[in-house]
């Protein structure tokens, strides 16, 4: 069969125009001249997929979103660069890594450019200004950690090992020379202005003997006043004296480690103060009296005077006791029973407790107190427990209605129509003479309907009763504007409810992420927005995180979350006496999962189970350390 000329004709037409609708695939090399120093290759700015271009920046600039000077970029598949290939201005941020005061305060500054500071509590600045480099602000450090001295304290020592200078909050002891006052160690701190606090000064210890002549006989060593710590006097006093506070007539006194005389060294004549220790009532304030005169008196109430004097001795006063107590007899309480052992007598403010006895109350232990009358208080009868007919509101007691019931007895009440629980309630009277089982009877009734994304119509009450209705229509916009009539039915829900659903807006800000695309204004249901993670950050990809967020009934859903990157500085691994294996020492900064391989600085060796390859894990690397 031939075909016709024309036909073919056509066909060849048709292909020539799917040809000609393939376009190829360019990058465009747009900034070739703000902070650019070199071009390689120079002139070109378009570029086909998987062709490089490099470009190195001016002394003051750098790779966009780097600190490379020099970068090489490729032209991507799809006609993106694999990298912004930008000269962006060399700037510093605040310093948020220093101990600066106000780091949140500074501006962007460019290179070179100057910035006072302060530092904070405790740290000195380093200089008068911080200037920005191309490795930052320096100097590095901006601030500089305050020290105290070794501590000079006249006539006292360090405790323990002496270090040459100490950080602030540091602690350090020290202890007063023997002879010295205070005797325990001294602890004191290392404040924030670099100067030690707390600090006790050390004063040598000593004691006067300063009554030496009245009712004195003799002092050993004599005419010696002034006594150092644990130094030793004796005195003796004469026939009508005794040593002060004593019924001593001879006395030895050592001066204690606190200054102070372990007694008061005094020779003091013989006296009786008034007899406070003995229940005395009257006189109130008896004169201080010499020895052999006499005093009469009365005693408290509950107290009888054993004679109708008391009697000056170097004994005290006599008799003794000047005063006898009253006595309470064995308590007698019905329906009761003593709690313990029981007493043939108590005294004045014994306490002793009784239990009533089974169905009685109170139930638990009651305690009573004998009085200065030799009677018992705080009694309290035994009585018995019974519970009170029940009220309830909005109930009815069923069957036979009693003035009290005793413990243990069972009723059964209903709530009224429309109320709740519907079924009988059955309670109980328990051992404290209480209802056991109560259920408050309420009505039935709706809360005020909630429903998204919609208003109710009409008046809005907290709450309605059953068989109520009320009607509601969904905000402008959405489905279902037509007003829908809802009501409350006999267990307190509502009926005949219908959702309102609507569009979602811009999608929301996501930690360390940005959307791949130009986000708008609305989104319908069921409508995605792919992210990706910022340079150096990874994508966690396992359920339930992805990639996307999904509009759902006005409400974005999904989750997704980036893992940090793991930042390595030379302080850091000089710190733990580590270096890179491959290469020079510098910061790194390593996406998560990834894995970096260390060395031991000089002769060092790395201590027990340290790993060389630590793995980066969401921003945390666990660095292995090297010692001597």
């Amino acid at each position: 069969m031939r075909v016709p000329v024309k036909l073919l004709g056509f066909g060849f037409w048709l292909l020539s125009l799917n040809f000609a609708q393939c376009k190829e695939i360019t990058c465009e090399l747009k900034s070739t001249t703000i902070g650019v120093k070199k071009i390689n290759p120079d002139g070109k700015i378009i570029f086909r997929a998987r062709e490089s271009v490099e470009i190195t920046c001016s002394e003051k600039h750098w790779i966009f979103f780097t600190k490379e000077s020099r970068k090489t970029f490729t032209c991507k598949a799809d006609g993106k660069w694999d990298n912004e290939p930008v000269c962006a201005e060399i700037t510093c941020d605040d310093p948020r890594d220093q101990l600066v005061s106000r780091p949140y305060y500074w501006r962007t500054m460019k290179l070179g450019e100057k910035q006072s500071y302060t530092c904070v509590n405790g740290y000195r600045g380093t200089e008068a200004e911080a200037t920005c480099t191309r490795d930052g602000w320096t100097p590095k450090p901006l601030c500089t950690e305050i020290l105290c001295d070794v501590p000079k304290i006249k006539n006292a020592e360090i405790v323990g090992r002496q270090r040459p200078n100490y950080r602030i909050n540091s602690k350090e002891e020290y202890r007063c020379l023997s002879g010295f006052k205070p005797e325990k160690p001294v602890q004191i701190t290392c404040d924030s202005q670099g100067q030690w606090k707390d600090i006790q000064q050390c004063i040598e210890i000593t004691c006067e003997l300063k009554s030496t002549t009245i009712g004195v006989k003799k002092i050993n060593p004599d005419g010696k006043i002034i006594f150092r710590a644990r130094e030793s006097v004796e005195i003796t006093c004469s026939e009508k004296h005794w040593i002060f506070f004593t019924k001593e007539s001879r006395k030895t006194f050592t001066c204690k480690a606190d200054g102070k005389w372990d007694n008061e060294p005094v020779c003091a004549e013989i006296t009786c103060d008034d007899p406070r220790d003995q229940l005395v009532s009257r006189p109130y304030y008896w004169r201080t009296m010499k020895f052999g005169e006499k005093q009469s008196y009365t005693c408290v109430n509950g107290y009888r005077g054993t004679e109708a004097e008391a009697t000056c001795t170097r004994d005290g006063w006599t008799p003794k006791p000047l005063c006898t107590e009253i006595l309470c007899d064995v308590p007698k309480i019905k329906n009761a029973e003593i709690v313990g052992r029981q007493r043939p007598n108590y005294r004045i403010n014994s306490k002793e407790e009784y239990r009533c006895l089974s169905g009685f109350k109170p139930e638990k232990p009651v305690q009573i107190t004998c009085d200065s009358q030799g009677q018992w208080k705080d009694i309290q009868q035994c009585i018995e427990i019974m519970c009170d007919l029940p009220k309830i509101t909005n109930a009815e007691i069923m069957r036979s209605q009693e003035s009290n019931y005793k413990i243990s007895s069972k009723v059964e009440y209903k709530c009224r129509s429309g109320f709740e629980p519907e079924k009988p309630v059955q309670i109980t009277c328990d051992s404290q003479g209480q209802w056991r089982g109560i259920k408050q009877c309420t009505e039935i009734m709706c809360d005020l309907p909630k429903i998204l994304n919609a208003e109710i119509l009409g008046s809005q009450k907290s709450n309605f009763k059953i068989n109520s209705t009320t009607k509601y229509k969904c905000r402008s916009g959405i489905d279902a504007e037509k007003p829908i009539q809802i009501t409350c039915d006999s267990q307190g829900q509502w009926t005949g409810i219908q959702q309102c659903t609507e569009k979602c807006g811009p999608p929301p800000e996501i930690s360390n992420a940005d959307t791949k695309e130009m986000t708008k204004e609305e989104y319908n249901t069921e409508e995605k927005v792919e992210y990706k993670c910022f340079d150096k950050y990874t994508m966690n990809l396992s359920p339930p995180f992805s990639n996307y967020l999904t509009c759902v009934k006005g409400e974005w859903k999904g989750d997704i979350y980036c893992f940090k990157p793991c930042i390595v500085t030379v302080e850091e691994m000089d710190k733990r006496g580590i270096r890179l294996r491959w290469k020079a020492n510098e910061k790194m900064i390593i996406p998560h999962n990834d894995r970096i391989e260390f060395a031991c600085q000089g002769t060092k060796k790395y201590k027990a189970q340290n790993l060389p390859r630590p793995t980066c894990k969401d921003g945390v690397m666990l660095l292995p350390e090297c010692e001597e």
